[in-house]
């Protein structure tokens, strides 16, 4: 009797029970590697989202007729980019990377890199769905998703549902919020998302861009250049 013959006839002399334990151990086993796997997953997220603000905040503090500005905007959308190049390998391997997967701050940190890739509209598209699954499983919360959706329309010329994406006029003084579907009910559509009402909204744009508001644009008016 050779070696593999002795093994084998050892294990159909195990008791049911150790079998049990032994499948039990390697399931345990499994399931620490995979959660050990997706905290470093989240991890990643995270810098990366730390990264993506960083950025953000030298554009936003700085005026935009300022010396500088062009080279922040540079280098803001460079980060975009790698963001978005890794957001692809994510969703590729994995879905939709939700709180499950990669813990609460780590879906967060996803939105956030998907919501910044305006470079690549179609992997924004592709990840549409995928959001709005994540919606209706408790895997992202609403307001993020609210934010993504309008985030979108608005890449596609469509009217915006929530009211979220703003911009600046041609000389960079004002803003204004892009077009929206059924204005009269966006507070309702808002609250229901966990959004405070647009009004209040276009107040804390206003002390974070520093920027007189106007009032909300009609549709068919032509879209500006500018910071949404």
């Amino acid at each position: 009797m050779n070696l593999y013959q002795g093994a084998t006839l050892e294990m159909t002399q195990i008791s049911p029970n150790f079998r049990f334990m032994l499948s039990l151990v390697a399931v345990l086993a499994v399931a620490k590697a995979m959660s050990q796997t997706n905290a470093v997953l989240g991890a990643e997220l995270q810098k990366r989202a730390d990264r993506d603000q960083t950025t953000r905040k030298l554009v936003i503090k700085t005026p935009p007729t300022s010396p500088g500005y062009k080279t922040y905007l540079k280098q803001m959308a460079a980060v975009d980019k790698d963001n978005t190049a890794r957001m692809r390998q994510i969703v590729r391997q994995y879905g939709w990377p939700g709180k499950t997967l990669v813990g609460q701050k780590g879906a967060d940190a996803a939105f956030l890199l998907v919501q910044h890739a305006d470079a690549d509209k179609k992997f924004q598209r592709k990840c549409f769905p995928l959001i709005l699954k994540a919606l209706d499983q408790g895997e992202m919360r609403k307001p993020d998703a609210a934010l993504f959706i309008d985030r979108v329309l608005v890449g596609e010329g469509k009217e915006q549902e929530y009211g979220s994406q703003w911009k600046w006029d041609t000389g960079n003084t004002h803003m204004a919020p892009y077009p929206i579907a059924d204005p009269a009910n966006v507070d309702t559509r808002r609250r229901y998302m966990g959004l405070m009402p647009l009004k209040e909204y276009g107040k804390l744009l206003e002390q974070v861009y520093k920027a007189q508001l106007s009032q909300p644009k009609k549709k068919g008016d032509s879209p500006k250049n500018g910071t949404r």
